[in-house]
């Protein structure tokens, strides 16, 4: 009988802070669907986000019939309600963070903070489980679907088999860093490749899953590292993303090689549109 892993206690933890906050966003979230549907039911618009302060102040002031006017207000209050729990989540889920020193290395790449490098932490585990980083993409369920017939073989899309939180929070990060980190470079290889965007996020994001083992397998070994703006994380974990072409390296930018193939990501940064301008892996 295959073995099911079983993590220690200490990544159990993790998971569960992680996955509870992640779960009371969506509840908060689809409270949030169901007012923009109210909205919708009464012709109601409005440019903008409902959810700033001047958006909240248009909701109070808005007049509807009476069965309207009480869903809204039960559902605002509902969408507070889980607001509070949120920040007290995160409040514990910062604490405990603070105690864990891998995530400081994760946490050196746009894209990733306290949230979403436990989360990444807590679901890898113990990464020596792990033989090969191809194993930790296919735990992510990052891995493409493969068609083969005669000598023919195509990559489809990911087979998204595997860890749905993992994958989840692979594929966010990207969105984090390229629309909110302050890294100018960053963007614009994004929305170069805007017209193959999600071929980018769907089979790039391999290379998140290849690139975040590599770099948890080295701060598990070694803790001391602390990477800061644009330094080489020395002899960390050796792993290569780019294939024989570019030797295992870790770089803490997104650079295209001069040679051209595909690009290398951050280490820490699981970016899901990094691709090749010729769309090579």
């Amino acid at each position: 009988m295959p073995e099911s892993y079983v993590p220690p206690e200490e990544f159990r933890r993790y998971r569960a802070l992680a996955r509870g906050r992640k779960k009371l966003v969506d509840k908060r979230s689809d409270f949030k669907n169901e007012v923009n549907s109210l909205l919708d039911q009464n012709g109601v618009t409005y440019d903008g986000s409902l959810w700033s302060d001047q958006g909240r102040e248009f909701l109070r002031e808005l007049t509807l019939d009476d069965a309207s006017e009480l869903l809204l207000e039960q559902w605002l209050e509902a969408i507070d309600e889980f607001t509070v729990k949120i920040k007290r989540m995160q409040r514990r889920i910062e604490e405990v963070a603070a105690d864990v020193d891998e995530l400081d290395t994760l946490m050196s790449a746009p894209g990733i903070a306290v949230f979403s490098g436990l989360m990444i932490y807590g679901e890898i585990g113990e990464v020596e489980r792990f033989d090969r980083t191809a194993e930790v993409v296919s735990y992510a369920g990052l891995d493409p679907v493969i068609r083969e017939s005669g000598d023919s073989r195509r990559e489809g899309q990911i087979s998204k088999e595997g860890n749905d939180y993992l994958q989840w929070i692979l594929v966010q990060c990207p969105n984090t860093a390229v629309h909110n980190a302050k890294d100018p470079y960053l963007s614009q290889f994004y929305w170069r490749t805007e017209q193959t965007k999600q071929a980018a996020q769907g089979s790039d994001c391999g290379n998140s899953a290849q690139a975040v083992s590599g770099v948890v397998q080295h701060a598990q070994e070694e803790r001391t590292v602390r990477p800061t703006g644009g330094e080489r994380l020395r002899d960390a974990g050796r792993l290569s993303l780019g294939g024989p072409a570019h030797g295992e390296r870790l770089v803490c930018r997104v650079k295209i090689p001069p040679h051209g193939g595909c690009a290398v990501a951050d280490s820490t940064a699981c970016y899901g549109f990094l691709l090749s301008e010729r769309g090579e892996q």
